[in-house]
């Protein structure tokens, strides 16, 4: 025979575990942006979409890498400088997808002479589009944060700090090879 404490547990147990279920079928059910995942506050950092984008341009350490977008016979970006071959589609579209795609980041105005402060008077990597129909967009990638989870990027030469994930850091420093289609 079950003690009375026993089958009031039980029942607890029961209800809270009928919850928890209910629960996950409705979180399995929702489309991306009901479940939260793109957050609410994920803004694009550049309104454009990447059928516009002529060209890329990459600074990093130095050295710079020029891509361009080819159409004929079939479209693929091209690494056009320092050597000429067909562009690693996963690296430019990594790339480009932190670009056009929302993030969830932060931003914050500082004066001119604090730049310096987020290394973005001599960026570790400035990233240049340019498209058909208007001015080329620049983004410059500064130093991290203090726990090296975010990277500090300016856009655009403004006075606004953006705080970006570090992925913006993966995406960019990459080997010559690894930007090359060697298949």
């Amino acid at each position: 025979m079950v003690q009375r404490s026993t089958g009031i547990w039980l029942a607890i147990a029961l209800g809270l575990g009928g919850i928890t279920w209910a629960v996950t079928q409705r979180q399995n059910t929702l489309t991306p942006s009901e479940s939260g995942f793109v957050a609410a506050d994920a803004e694009v950092l550049l309104p454009i979409q990447e059928a516009e984008i002529r060209s890329l341009s990459l600074e990093i350490q130095g050295k710079t890498l020029n891509f361009e977008q080819r159409f004929a016979p079939v479209p693929q970006w091209w690494l056009t400088s320092p050597v000429e071959k067909p562009a690693n589609r996963g690296a430019i579209a990594y790339l480009l997808n932190l670009l056009i795609e929302p993030q969830g980041y932060a931003s914050f105005s500082v004066a001119s002479e604090e730049l310096a402060d987020y290394g973005l008077l001599e960026p570790k990597a400035v990233v240049t589009l340019q498209t058909a129909a208007t001015q080329p967009s620049q983004l410059s990638l500064g130093t991290e944060n203090f726990d090296q989870t975010k990277i500090y990027g300016r856009l655009n030469d403004e006075n606004i700090v953006l705080v970006l994930p570090l992925e913006f850091r993966h995406a960019v420093t990459r080997q010559l090879s690894e930007w090359v289609n060697e298949s």
